[in-house]
Formats: C-alpha cells, structure tokens, sequence
C-alpha cells in the first residue's frame, strides 16, 4: 500500500484504542497523516500494552505535532534504523499513566541525526 492512501487520517483527532505503526516502505518517511491527532485513549492496547507502537518502519520522523495526550498505555518505538529524534519528546507530559513506561530503543543514534 502507499503511504498516501493513509492521508485519509489527517482529519483525525482522537484515537480511542491504540495506533499500531509497522512496515517499510520508500515513500513512508513520517507520520504526518496524523498531524490533527490530539488524543489516543488507550482503552485497547497492543499485546505488549501500547497505545503507541511503531516497530520496524521506514520513518525518518514522527510528525505527530498535535499529540498532547496519551491516556493509558506505554508508547513503544523500537527498531526504527532511520527514525530521529523521538527520545526528544516529552513522553512523559503526553503519557498521564504512569502504569507502563515508555520503551524506546534500537532506533537511529542521535549522534548520526
């Protein structure tokens, strides 16, 4: 699939479950299909209790300039080779439980961003 058919989500502005972000693609640089996301509630989670998971993707960037809240869950990114600076973002003002952490690991070095 094209990452452009996702533009469709751009009107978005709350997820009540969780967002599941995985797979590779050229054209698949960032997120800013959601850039109008403003919440993900968390009342579903994945299997390893995310909200926001985004695993072995082609991202450079994340591009969710809206997120201010994340309800329940942990945000885990891991495996992203090119992802930047998602350890720069304040996970822990969007997150409002502390219930499960925040994984981020084995994406870019920030050093080579």
């Amino acid at each position: 699939m094209n990452p452009d058919r996702l533009e469709v989500f751009s009107t978005l502005k709350e997820v009540t479950g969780y967002i599941n972000i995985q797979g590779s693609h050229e054209d698949f640089k960032n997120l800013s299909y959601f850039r109008n996301l403003e919440v993900i509630g968390g009342r579903t989670v994945t299997e390893y209790f995310a909200s926001l998971y985004i695993v072995k993707t082609s991202l450079t960037s994340l591009g969710l300039r809206s997120l201010k809240k994340i309800h329940s869950g942990s945000v885990a990114i891991l495996e992203n080779k090119r992802l930047c600076y998602a350890q720069t973002i304040d996970w822990e003002s969007i997150k409002k439980s502390s219930e499960h952490p925040k994984l981020l690991q084995n994406n870019k070095n920030e050093s080579l961003c």
